[in-house]
């Protein structure tokens, strides 16, 4: 998912300096459709993270064969896999941070130009929160499912290596934030589980 927060910002500014009833409602209506379409396009798009590592799922059955390729998974294809959907997580995550704070700005804006909003203030910001909100939740769950299952995937032959939090966006946020993923360590880990 690309994501330019920038560019939610940047319409952030345009309806905090709007003066006019006529170009602040056309802002929040190019937004609003904006991000639904962009929204819309990474729901259809967000499964192709795990297409790319499904090979991941199936190991050969001999023990030399699944050591060999499992170190190589490990130093390779397993944290591709988890550092792509912790990357996945956090965008998402920051995105629907942002729309919360379109959200607000939008909320301001009918408290200072209510005569803009005189028709359905209240309306306008349910109808935002439901568009928009619903289809952020439509990502945020499925982006930490794949962050959940890639760390499983090391976790099974290496257990406790990866610890992250994905039980909610806020738990992930702080996991993340604070716990370091030592492929280092898990290496040499494996290597000594395996190895003697």
């Amino acid at each position: 998912m690309t994501i330019n927060i920038e560019s939610i910002k940047s319409i952030e500014n345009r309806i905090r300096t709007a003066s006019d009833c006529q170009s602040i409602l056309l802002c929040i209506e190019v937004a609003i459709n904006q991000q639904i379409e962009l929204l819309e396009q990474t729901i259809k798009t967000s499964g192709n993270l795990s297409d790319l590592f499904s090979p991941l799922t199936k190991l050969p059955t001999s023990i030399d064969d699944v050591i060999k390729i499992f170190k190589d998974s490990i130093s390779k294809q397993a944290f591709k896999q988890l550092e792509a959907s912790i990357e996945q997580a956090k965008q998402i995550i920051e995105y629907a941070g942002a729309l919360g704070d379109l959200v607000s700005v939008i909320g301001e804006a009918s408290s200072r130009l209510p005569e803009c909003f005189a028709q359905a203030p209240e309306a306008l910001t349910q109808s935002i929160k439901q568009k928009i909100g619903y289809k952020v939740d439509d990502l945020i769950g499925p982006a930490l499912e794949k962050v959940k299952s890639a760390a499983e995937l090391i976790n099974n032959t290496i257990p406790n290596s990866i610890n992250i939090d994905t039980s909610s966006a806020e738990a992930f946020s702080e996991s993340v934030r604070t716990s370091s993923i030592n492929k280092e360590y898990i290496i040499s880990e494996y290597d000594r589980i395996f190895k003697n």
